[in-house]
C-alpha cells in the first residue's frame, strides 16, 4: 500500500498535459456519448418538449459505431500508456541521480538547515524576542557546554546593543573583493560515466533539490540568497543582527552562533554545535569576524551552486535519452494501434509501407543539406 499510493499520485502528476487531456476527453465521452442506449443517443430521450434532445433528433448511429469506440480506446490507452511512460523514466533517471548525487545533498541539506537556524536566531535577535542580558547562572551553564566543543571560546554581553544598519555599496564591493572571484556555474552536457533506492528516497531527494533551487535556500529568514552578491548581503546582515546580541562592534563569539542549537527545554544540541564548528571555524580566541562568517557561508553557496549545476547536466543527458527512447516508443505505439485497426497483415504492411516511403526521403533531404 505504501508502494502504490505514491506511484499512482505519481502517474496523476506525470499526466499533466496533453496526456491528461486526451485520457479526460476518451474517458468522458465513454460514460455519456458512446454506446446503442437510450441515454448516450439523447441524454434528454424522457422529455417530448426539447427536439434536439429525444428521439425526433435521429443520432445516425455514431455513438455505438465501431470506428468512434477505436478512436476513443486510442486516446485513452496512449494517454495511459504516456503517464505510465513518463513514470517509469522518472524513477529510473531519478535513481540513477540519486545514487550519484545523494551524499553531496544530504551533507549541503545538513549545512543549509543549520544556516538557516542561526539566521533564525539573527531575526528573533532583530525583532526584539531575544533577552541580550543572560547573565543568569543559566547563562554560565550554556557557556560551560559550548567551551566543551570549542574550548577558547568567550563572550561579553551588554543590555545595550547597537543599531543594526545595511551594507552600502562600497562595503558590498569591498566584502566582494576580499571573498574572493567567483564564476555562477552553467549546465554544459558531459560524458557520464548497488544501493536499493526506493519511491520514498527519489521523492524525498527531488523535494530537497527543489529547495536549493528556491530563491531563499538558507529559510526566509536568512533573506534572498538567488545570486551570490544577495548571498553575501544577507549574511552581512545576519552577521550584524549577532553583533547586536553581544554589543560588538568587530568579531562575535561563537557562543552567540551556537546559541540557535537552543532547544524549547533550553538544551544545546551538542551535534549541530560540532557542525557549526566546521562550518565556521571560529579563531582560536573562539571569535568569528564578518570576513570569515560571510565566507564561510559563501563556501556552502558555491557547493550549492555547482551540485545544482551538476544536477542539470545529469538531467540535459537524461532528456536526451528519452527523446531517443520516445521515438521507439511512439512507433511501437503506432504499430499495435494499425495492428488493432486493420489486422496484423495489413497493419504491418502499412507500417514497413511508410518506412519505406520516408528512409530513402530522409537520406535525400540529408544530402541536400550537406
Amino acid at each position: 500500500t505504501k508502494f502504490i499510493g505514491p506511484i499512482i499520485i505519481l502517474t496523476l502528476i506525470q499526466s499533466k498535459g496533453w496526456p491528461f487531456l486526451i485520457t479526460a476527453w476518451g474517458g468522458i465521452n465513454f460514460a455519456m456519448l458512446y454506446g446503442d442506449s437510450q441515454f448516450a443517443r439523447h441524454w434528454l430521450y424522457w422529455q417530448d418538449w426539447w427536439d434536439l434532445f429525444n428521439e425526433n433528433n435521429p443520432s445516425g448511429g455514431f455513438t455505438s459505431n465501431e470506428l468512434y469506440r477505436h478512436i476513443l480506446l486510442t486516446l485513452v490507452s496512449l494517454g495511459i500508456a504516456t503517464a505510465i511512460k513518463r513514470v517509469a523514466f522518472g524513477l529510473l533517471f531519478g535513481k540513477q541521480s540519486y545514487q550519484n548525487f545523494n551524499k553531496q545533498v544530504v551533507k549541503i541539506m545538513q549545512q543549509i538547515l543549520l544556516i538557516g537556524q542561526v539566521a533564525h536566531f539573527s531575526k528573533q535577535i532583530e525583532l526584539g524576542w531575544v533577552q541580550r542580558n543572560q547573565t543568569t547562572t543559566d547563562r554560565i551553564d550554556l557557556l560551560g557546554k559550548i567551551q566543551e566543543f570549542n574550548p577558547k571560546a568567550n563572550s561579553e554581553d551588554s543590555d545595550d546593543a547597537p543599531q543594526v544598519h545595511e551594507l552600502t555599496g562600497s562595503q558590498r564591493d569591498q566584502i566582494m573583493e576580499l571573498v574572493g572571484e567567483w564564476d555562477e556555474p552553467r549546465a554544459s552536457v558531459n560524458d557520464f560515466t548497488s544501493v536499493q533506492t526506493t519511491l520514498h528516497d527519489v521523492i524525498r531527494f527531488n523535494e530537497s533539490l527543489a529547495s536549493i533551487r528556491n530563491d531563499f535556500p538558507f529559510s526566509a529568514s536568512f533573506g534572498y540568497a538567488r545570486t551570490r552578491e544577495a548571498c553575501l548581503e544577507s549574511s552581512c546582515r545576519v552577521f550584524r543582527n549577532l553583533q547586536a546580541y553581544t554589543n560588538s562592534s568587530g568579531s562575535i563569539p561563537f557562543d552567540t552562533v551556537a546559541l540557535s542549537t537552543l532547544d524549547r527545554k533550553g538544551n544545546l544540541h551538542e551535534g549541530e554545535i560540532k557542525q557549526l564548528i566546521r562550518i565556521f571555524r571560529p579563531d582560536r580566541d573562539g571569535t568569528l569576524t564578518l570576513l570569515h562568517f560571510v565566507k564561510s557561508i559563501d563556501n556552502i553557496y558555491k557547493e550549492m551552486r555547482l551540485l545544482q549545476a551538476s544536477v542539470d547536466n545529469s538531467k540535459a543527458i537524461d532528456d536526451a535519452a528519452e527523446r531517443i527512447y520516445n521515438i521507439l516508443y511512439y512507433f511501437l505505439y503506432i504499430l499495435i494501434i494499425q495492428m488493432g485497426l486493420f489486422g496484423a497483415e495489413e497493419g504491418l504492411e502499412m507500417i514497413f509501407g511508410l518506412f519505406a516511403l520516408i528512409t530513402p526521403l530522409s537520406f535525400a533531404l540529408s544530402s541536400a543539406c550537406g
